[in-house]
C-alpha cells in the first residue's frame, strides 16, 4: 500500500473503516502497558491519556467532538457514587462523574487522535495488519464477548438514570436560592470557574462556545504598543443564558467597533450551571 492509498482512519469519512477494525483490541497490548480498573475491562480518562501520552484535556474534546461513535463503543459516564460502588474504588470528592472506556472505545479513541505518537501507531498497526491478511477475530468468541458488554453498559445506563433523578431533585432547591439570593456582586472569571473544575479556561470557553451558551466577537485593530495589527474578541452570551453571565464594561481598554469594551463573567447560578455541564463533559 502506498502513502498515497494509505486511509487516514481519523478523517470523519473513515467511520466505516473504524468500525470494520474496532474488533482489534489485541493492538493495544502490543503497545504498550494500559493500566485498567479492577475489572480489567475498563479505563478512565486519566488512563487513555497516559496511554497515548496527551495531556487529559485532549481526550476530553476529543470525546465530545465524536461522543456517539465512542459511545457505541460502550463509553459511558458513571457518578461518583455509583462507580465507588461498581469498582469498590475510592475518587477524589471534586469527581461527581467517571468515565468509563472499554478497551474497544479506547483503541477508538488511538483511530481518531491526531496529537499522539502512540495513537500514530495504533493506526499503523491496525492497516498493517488489515493489509497482511491477519483474520479478524470473529465467531461465538466475539459475539459473546459483545453480548455481556451491552448486557453491561445498559445496566450501568439504567442506574446511572435512577442516580441522576435523584440529584436534579436534590440540587433544586440550592440552585434556586443561588439564582434568588445570592448578589450580582459576586460574579467569577471564567478562568476562576475553569479552575474550580479543574480544566483549562481555553478548553471551557471553546465548550461554552460548541454548546451555544456564548458567543465570540472579533475585530482587528492598530496597536500602537505592539507595533502590528492585533485581533480582539469579545464574548456576550447568548439571550437563553443571560442568567448565568454578566457582561462588565471595561472602560479604561480601547473601545469594541464602537461600543464599550467589557469582559464577560460568571454568575453564581451560571458557575453553577457551567459546572453541571463539566460534570457531562469531563471525567475524573
Amino acid at each position: 500500500m502506498t502513502d498515497d492509498t494509505v486511509p487516514d482512519l481519523t478523517s470523519a469519512a473513515a467511520r466505516s473503516q473504524r468500525d470494520a477494525l474496532a474488533a482489534r483490541v489485541d493492538v493495544l497490548d502490543k503497545l504498550g502497558v494500559l493500566r485498567t480498573l479492577p475489572d480489567d475491562m475498563h479505563v478512565t480518562t486519566d488512563m487513555v491519556a497516559e496511554f497515548y501520552e496527551v495531556p487529559k484535556e485532549t481526550v476530553f474534546t476529543l470525546v465530545r467532538n465524536n461522543r456517539d461513535e465512542i459511545e457505541a463503543d460502550g463509553y459511558q459516564v458513571l457518578t461518583r457514587s455509583a462507580f465507588e460502588e461498581t469498582f469498590d474504588t475510592k475518587v477524589p470528592s471534586s469527581a461527581s462523574r467517571i468515565a468509563l472506556f472499554p478497551r474497544r472505545a479506547v483503541l477508538r479513541v488511538g483511530m481518531l487522535l491526531r496529537d499522539s505518537a502512540v495513537a500514530r501507531r495504533v493506526r499503523d498497526m491496525l492497516l498493517d495488519t488489515e493489509t497482511s491478511g491477519v483474520p479478524m477475530p470473529t465467531g461465538p468468541e466475539l459475539l459473546a464477548h459483545a453480548v455481556l458488554e451491552a448486557q453491561k453498559m445498559l445496566s450501568d445506563r439504567d442506574r446511572q438514570i435512577a442516580q441522576l433523578t435523584e440529584k436534579v431533585a436534590e440540587d433544586a432547591p440550592k440552585v434556586n436560592y443561588v439564582e434568588l439570593y445570592v448578589a450580582d456582586s459576586d460574579l467569577l472569571k471564567l478562568r476562576t470557574v475553569a479552575s474550580a473544575n479543574e480544566v483549562g479556561e481555553e478548553w471551557l470557553r471553546d465548550l461554552l462556545l460548541a454548546k451555544g451558551w456564548i458567543y465570540v466577537e472579533t475585530e482587528s485593530r492598530w496597536s500602537n504598543t505592539k507595533g502590528c495589527m492585533e485581533i480582539r474578541r469579545r464574548y456576550s452570551a447568548y439571550s437563553h443564558k443571560r442568567q448565568y453571565f454578566r457582561p462588565v464594561e471595561v472602560h479604561e481598554a480601547p473601545r469594541f467597533k464602537g461600543e464599550v469594551m467589557h469582559t464577560l463573567k460568571a454568575t453564581p447560578a451560571g458557575a453553577e450551571a457551567i459546572a453541571r455541564l463539566v460534570n457531562r463533559e469531563r471525567v475524573a
